[in-house]
Order: structure tokens, then sequence, then C-alpha cells
């Protein structure tokens, strides 16, 4: 500012009456009148107060100087300025004004004009005299600035193209102001000009992977052309191998096509190139995984098991092997390590605890769960593991409580509306159960398994067959291969008395699901109840053989 101080200094010196121009004819020959003495020696005592940011003090030398001298525009702007740093904005404005009215094409004037409209939230008059002062310096890069924001502040989207249009002209397409062009047009659906742009960006700068990245997204979002946005990803990747975004946006367009073996190729050709290249091997090895090569899938993460950056993660893909491969104690105890390397890995414990699950071992699946739940007390995914968990061990009263205070917190939570269905089935509180229902299918009207499931309870309780019925076909519409919605339609047929349909379903059922004893008795009973004792003893049989503690259905197979 002292600068700008010394610059108006020497103006005033040089004619205060500068707004007094001669005619054309004579302007040459005349000599611009000398300023008033008097005027000159208060504004230079102004000018000295405000070099020791004493403004109140220089205010009283101007307000004389423009006693001796009120045709200075140089006055008017340093009682402007001055009154602007003391945040008296009205009064400021109107000595500005005042000034610019004497000089027109003063920058400063402008400047502080629409630096008083900014603070007095006035955008639009901020803007008119930011843009009065770039027609007079087009390359100022702070009035660009300031007015760019002003029109973001003003959701003047179209003045903001234009501007940054000007830029472009100015600066070329070498900086910032390009990108954010490009992004303008792709926010407004402008996706000829994004477009257009952005092919100029690449042919002047190929080796730029951002350029590329943008590419990529551009054929996405505009073309929905998964091929070429890849062919476009991996041009970046080429440039930019260790790019952890170019990295991401490849593996989820080849997940969301499933294209696990092209996956597989890019990031093998990126690993080659570069041994060390964490990223690209364990994306490569879930593409393996993916693929069911499981062999190479381990061999390419082996080197990560020494790691102490990705050991954890090694060890949760070789845990996930594990389990693909039904070894479910291997994999709890690769899960293990990773709870080990990090104890706050909530994944790995969800997925230790699914392993001893899967295996059976439900009791230590309930200890991984309470050791994570030391960690994270409230995490409501791990309390309705621990619920279901509590339904296998049949504590079905402490799974119903732990299971309430999920719903309660997370009623849209499908798994834990379903354990708790689960645990009231088997309490008998059948009020609870059907409010739960209820409520649930209100927020998923179109969850099969809870349309089985509650029909299913219906049909087992003997009440509103006709409702479960079309529940149950809704259900069977959604998943129609299904073995247990076959059964749950099987068996509402059954309870109606329509034995043909039973049979069909339930047939379809046990062919489904053989190793199901109860889905095996209930074809049984239906042909029991048909008459064909036979074909109903062959079931009950083979239901007894997968669960020889049925003491039902010995009694069945002893009737006469």
């Amino acid at each position: 500012m002292k600068r700008i101080l010394l610059i108006g200094l020497a103006l005033l010196v040089g004619g205060c009456a500068a707004s007094r121009p001669a005619s054309r004819a004579t302007r040459d020959l005349v000599r611009k009148p000398e300023p008033p003495a008097r005027a000159v020696e208060h504004f230079r005592a102004g000018a000295l107060y405000d070099f020791t940011d004493q403004y109140k003090n220089a205010l009283l030398e101007y307000y004389q100087a423009l006693v001796y001298d009120s045709t200075s525009a140089e006055i008017y702007k340093a009682i402007g300025r001055d009154l602007m740093r003391l945040e008296n904005y009205e009064s400021a404005l109107q000595y500005l004004q005042r000034g610019l009215r004497l000089a027109p094409d003063d920058r400063e004037i402008l400047y502080y004009l629409a630096e008083i409209h900014y603070q007095l939230r006035h955008f639009a008059q901020s803007a008119r005299y930011f843009e009065r002062f770039l027609n007079l310096d087009p390359y100022n890069a702070s009035v660009q600035n300031n007015l760019l924001f002003l029109y973001s502040q003003m959701d003047s989207v179209d003045k903001v193209i234009a501007l940054r249009k000007k830029l472009l002209e100015v600066r070329g397409l070498s900086d910032e102001n390009t990108y954010q062009l490009i992004s303008l047009y792709l926010k407004t659906k402008r996706f000829s000009e994004a477009e257009g742009l952005l092919n100029r960006l690449v042919a002047q700068n190929p080796d730029e992977p951002l350029n590329w990245l943008l590419k990529g997204n551009l054929l996405m979002e505009v073309h929905r052309d998964t091929t070429a946005a890849i062919q476009a990803y991996q041009k970046a990747l080429e440039l930019d191998t260790n790019n952890q975004e170019i990295m991401a946006r490849l593996y989820r367009l080849f997940q969301s096509r499933g294209d696990w073996k092209g996956l597989v190729t890019t990031f093998e050709h990126l690993l080659n190139r570069n041994p060390d290249d964490v990223q690209s091997r364990l994306i490569m090895a879930e593409g393996l995984f993916n693929l069911k090569q499981y062999d190479r899938a381990r061999q390419v993460v082996q080197p990560l098991l020494d790691s102490d950056d990705y050991a954890d993660q090694a060890y949760l893909l070789l845990g996930r092997i594990a389990d693909a491969q039904e070894n479910h104690l291997q994999a709890a105890e690769y899960f293990r390590k990773v709870t080990r390397l990090q104890p706050k890995n909530k994944l790995a414990w969800l997925s230790l605890a699914l392993s001893y699950s899967q295996a059976g071992h439900h009791q230590e699946a309930l200890k991984s769960l309470q050791e994570a739940l030391d960690l994270f007390p409230e995490d409501l995914d791990l309390l309705s593991f621990y619920g279901s968990t509590l339904n296998q061990l049949a504590r079905y009263e402490e799974a119903a409580k732990i299971l309430w205070k999920v719903n309660r917190k997370a009623p849209q939570d499908l798994n834990t509306v379903v354990a708790l269905g689960v645990a009231l089935e088997n309490l008998k509180q059948f009020s609870r159960l059907d409010s739960l229902y209820d409520a649930a299918l209100t927020l998923h009207p179109d969850a099969a398994i809870l349309l089985n499931n509650y029909s299913y309870s219906l049909a087992e309780r003997g009440i509103r067959l006709e409702e479960a019925l079309r529940m149950a076909q809704k259900a069977i519409s959604l998943e129609p291969d299904n073995g247990a919605y076959l059964d749950t339609i099987g068996w509402i047929y059954y309870k109606l008395g329509n034995l043909e349909q039973a049979a069909s379903y339930l047939s379809k059922a046990v062919q489904l699901r053989q190793d199901s004893p109860v889905v095996i008795e209930h074809l049984g009973d239906v042909y029991f109840k048909m008459g064909r004792r036979e074909e109903a003893l062959k079931y009950w049989r083979r239901a007894l053989e997968l669960d020889p503690q049925n003491q039902a259905l010995k009694e069945k197979i002893s009737l006469p």
C-alpha cells in the first residue's frame, strides 16, 4: 500500500486538476494548472500518517487537502481507501465514486470499489468494477481470479466459462485454467466442447498422464465406452505407473465388466516393468482370485508376507482363497494373523468369525467377536454378527436382546432383521416377530428373504395362509431357483391342501437342497398325505440319515 501512496502523491504533485482538460484545439499548448500548495501540503502530511498506519490522522489531513482542491481524484481515492481500512464502507463508497467520476480509468479506485462491494456482499456490483478493471488491464491475474470467485458465488456459470475461454486465449493450454474449463463444460453438459478441448490438450501434450486420465473419465461419463476408457487409463498408467487414482479407476472398470482376465493382463504387464509395484501385485492377485486361479494368486502375494506395510493385505487374500476352497480353519489362521498385525482391521475380525462359523466352530466365532467388540464396542456389524452366532448356539434370548439393540439403531439392516426373526421364531414371540417383518417389508418390499421367512413362519403356524402364499409367490418370482423358497411355497400349498402343487414345488426343492433334512421330510409328508406311503418312507429315511437324532422322523417312519 505504501508504494501506491507514493504513486498517488506523485500524481497529485503532477496535477490535481487533471479533471479539467483543455479543449482539443489547445490541449497540447495549455499546461495543466499546478495543484494548490496547501492541498499538496495536507496531502503529504496524510501520506506520512498512512505510512505509520495512523489512518484517522491521515483522514484529517486529506479532508483539509480536499478543502483546497475538490477536483483531485487522488484525494478522494486516499480518503476512500482509509475509510475502507477503518471499515467505514458506506462513506468510503461515496468518496471513491466521486474520485471515479473524475478519473474513470483509475484502476486503484476500481479495485477499491470492487473490494468494498465484496465486503458488503454486493457480489454483482463488485464483479462490475472488476470487469471494468479487466478491460483496462486484461492480464491482471489477481483480478481474473477475483472475478472467477465472484461468478462462482453468484452461480453465474456462463460468465465463468466466458472468462475462462478468454484466459485460454491469453494463456494457452498449459495451465490449470484449461482443466477447470473442461470440468465446467462437463458440468453444464457441453460435452462436445469438453471433448474438443480435451483432444487439443492430449494432442499438445500426450505425455501428461492427467490428460489421459481425464480422457478416460470423459469416455466413461459421456459415452459409457468402457473399452476406450480402459485404453485411456492404461495409457495414463504407462506414463505414471504409481498413480493410485488411475489404478483404482481401472480396477473398478474391469470389476464392473467382470473382465478379470483383462485386469490380470494389465497389471501383470505393470508388475513385469516394476516388480516392486505393490499395488499392481495386489490388484493382479485379486484378479487371479476372481478367476479361481488360486495357486497363482498365492504365488503373486507371497513376496508381501514379510512386508511390514502390506503383509496384512496379503494374509487377507490368502484367507479368502482358503475360504473359497472350503479350508475354513486354514482361513481362520490367516485372518487371525491379520488381527495381530492390524488389531483395528474390522474386516479381518468379521472374516475370522465367519470362517469359524462356516467350519461349524460357533463357539470360536463367538470368542473372536467378543475380542473384536472389546476394540469396537458399539460397532453394529459386529454386534449383529454376534447375535447371529448366539442363534447358532441356540442362545436365543441373548441373541434377541443384542439384535433388538442393533435393529433400533439400524432398522434398515436386512441381516439383522433376518437374524432377529430367527431368534423370535424360536422364542415363539410371534406378535413381535410379525411386527418386525411388517416394518422391515415397508423398507424392503422386494427383499426375497424377508418375504420367504415371513411366509414360512405363517405357514408353520397355520395362519394367514393366502397372505403367506402371495409373499412366497413374490419371493419365487425374484429368485426362482432358490431351493429354500421352493420349499416354503410347497409347504404353504401343503397347508392349503393343494397336494399336487405342493409335490411339484417340493420335488424341485429337494433337487436343489439334497442336504436339507427339513426339505426332504416335507416332501415325504406330502406323499404320505397323498396316500403314497412307500415314497413317503423313502424320503423320511433319507431325511433321518441327515438328521439321525430327529425323534419326530423316527415316529413317522414307525407309523403303520
